[in-house]
């Protein structure tokens, strides 16, 4: 018996002995590790890496490269993602995606992040050159745990045990009828970054739904005028919880401040019942607690 370690290479390939249920098998004992020569994985043919993997993306360029280099982006985050399955970060380094500024009117639209995108990857980083690199929506699902900073988007959405954290600068461009930070289905939304929302209309800014936490844990939230907020700035329903550690909020909208309800939480450190953007005062009812 022996195995193929997918590199192609001319190598010799002693052999070991493994005992199965009374049984003598000769292996390729190269095949049990990443071929040394190119770092092909068993079975799989991917490429080891010994430090974090950086892929660059770059929406402006004529065609895709590797990704390996800014010289050599690849174009799309479904491209990103291809790029870096050729590698394997043997579950202790981290797979960073770098997005480079978007052209005016254009962004790199909505993605859909699960952990299958960097399944070998002890972590998943998506950051901007600037804020100027912006996307539509980006929903992260399926126990998927990412970082995304410095970046211009229209919502972020967890759901289903996911982890993400904002980090750096992030800018807000809100849709009507969404919520732009919103956790739901046992997901965390940890706020470490400093959040700029624009003018326009949505739903919420802050949300927890069905057992997911919107947290923040540092940085601020700053808002243009001219925001309006369909239900609340903040909403937690059905035992969700939005947790604000009374990080700096500035700026006015128009809506109601909050609304929870269901056995949902929010609690604001000690900030009061006007501590959320509005001119309508917030409710709590259903079994829904407001900790001022």
């Amino acid at each position: 018996m022996s195995q193929n370690c997918n590199c192609n290479c001319e190598h010799g390939k002693p052999t070991v002995t493994l005992p199965v249920s009374g049984l003598s098998i000769q292996v390729d004992a190269e095949a049990l590790s990443a071929c040394q020569c190119q770092g092909g994985v068993p079975g799989e043919g991917r490429i080891r890496v010994t430090e974090d993997l950086h892929i660059y993306v770059d929406g402006k360029r004529a065609e895709s490269g590797d990704g390996l280099t800014p010289e050599t982006a690849v174009k799309t985050y479904a491209e990103a993602v291809r790029a870096a399955s050729r590698y394997d970060g043997c579950n202790e380094f981290n797979l960073i995606f770098n997005f480079a500024d978007s052209t005016e009117g254009d962004n790199y639209g909505d993605i859909t992040i699960t952990a299958g995108g960097y399944s070998t990857f002890n972590g998943f980083v998506i950051t901007g050159e600037s804020i100027a690199a912006a996307f539509g929506a980006i929903q992260v699902l399926a126990s998927a745990k990412v970082t995304i900073m410095n970046i211009k988007l229209n919502y972020i959405g967890a759901e289903g045990n996911t982890s993400v954290t904002l980090e750096g600068n992030i800018v807000i461009s809100p849709l009507a009828d969404t919520h732009c930070i919103h956790a739901r289905s046992g997901s965390e939304i940890a706020l470490k970054a400093d959040i700029i929302v624009l003018g326009g209309s949505c739903y919420a800014v802050l949300c927890g739904f069905h057992c997911g936490n919107t947290m923040c844990y540092g940085g601020s939230i700053s808002v243009m005028n001219g925001l309006t907020c369909t239900s609340a700035f903040a909403c937690a329903y059905n035992c969700g919880v939005v947790n604000t550690s009374g990080i700096p909020i500035t700026g006015t909208a128009s809506g109601r401040r909050y609304i929870v309800q269901r056995n949902g939480v929010i609690h604001v450190h000690g900030k009061g019942a006007n501590y959320f953007p509005g001119n309508v005062g917030g409710t709590a009812d259903t079994g829904g607690i407001y900790i001022s």
